[in-house]
């Protein structure tokens, strides 16, 4: 595995890069506070303004410190409307969950499915990944067809995983795609 930290990454349409301190406007408007994008997510740091200053801080301090952090604001005609990175990296196992937002005004065109293929293709390419994996809220259902149109299949069900505002539970969906399998997909 090669240790490459958030490099840029660009689509026919995007642009993947390191978060700024002057996007928290974008960041906090075009998704953070943005209530169908945190219906099905569990961290939800960017829900104030201050919150999302602390989460591009964090970014910001990871950049300088860790070669092994990938985290890209994705960008659409130079506003920043979601955003996705890899979390649980697993050095021993080369693998790693993958999580992404996008704001609701830009839901439906794509946008999720090019910058999670571009990642892939990143991670297993130039990283070197074994194995990469994500889940989702069982509700989200437009998130797991993102998942099944770059190729990841499903891969188990984590039974009663989150706790919901109202007390309740729900479940994650796991899907996961290997490098072997990337190769023929892509």
């Amino acid at each position: 595995m090669r240790y490459l930290g958030t490099v840029a990454l660009t689509t026919d349409r995007l642009v993947l890069r390191r978060y700024r301190k002057d996007d928290a406007q974008q960041i906090y408007q075009n998704y953070g506070s943005d209530p169908k994008v945190n219906r099905y997510i569990t961290w939800k740091p960017c829900q104030t303004l201050e919150g999302t200053k602390d989460f591009i801080e964090m970014h910001l301090q990871q950049y300088r410190s860790n070669q092994a952090f990938y985290g890209w604001a994705i960008t659409f005609n130079d506003e920043v409307i979601g955003s996705i990175g890899t979390y649980h990296f697993d050095e021993e196992n080369e693998s790693c969950e993958l999580g992404y937002n996008i704001g609701s005004n830009y839901w439906n065109q794509g946008i999720a499915t090019e910058a999670v293929n571009k990642v892939l293709d990143f991670l297993f390419q130039r990283v070197g990944l074994h194995k990469v994996y994500a889940s989702f809220h069982e509700k989200n259902t437009a998130s797991g067809r993102v998942l099944e149109k770059v190729g990841m299949i499903y891969e188990g069900t984590a039974k009663e995983a989150i706790k919901e505002s109202d007390g309740s539970y729900a479940d994650l969906i796991y899907h996961c795609i290997f490098q072997s399998d990337w190769a023929n997909h892509s």
